[in-house]
């Protein structure tokens, strides 16, 4: 009778386990897969920001090019011609 309870307690506690280790294994499934979305759209945001500053940049160009030429000229005018692998340090 005392060998039967302990088997069957035996057999109950393997199979809690068993239980038990089946549903962490699924919450660490479930958050590695949450974890792999986000990161893909937060990689998705950050390359769409990356765009809107180059265009930001290209229409800040088209702007002073269009709109306000004589500031891009006064500011443009003093500027030296660099050859290649030439440096020129400037102070104020």
């Amino acid at each position: 009778m005392g060998r039967k309870v302990f088997q069957t307690v035996c057999f109950i506690s393997y199979a809690i386990s068993l239980i038990a280790a089946l549903a962490i294994l699924y919450q660490v499934i479930n958050v590695r897969s949450k974890c792999t979305q986000e990161k893909a759209r937060i990689s998705k945001v950050l390359s769409k920001i990356q765009n809107l500053k180059d265009e930001n940049a290209q229409l800040m160009i088209e702007y002073y090019r269009t709109v306000r030429p004589a500031k891009v000229d006064k500011g443009s005018r003093d500027l030296k011609l660099l050859h290649e692998n030439e440096v020129e340090y400037f102070t104020k």
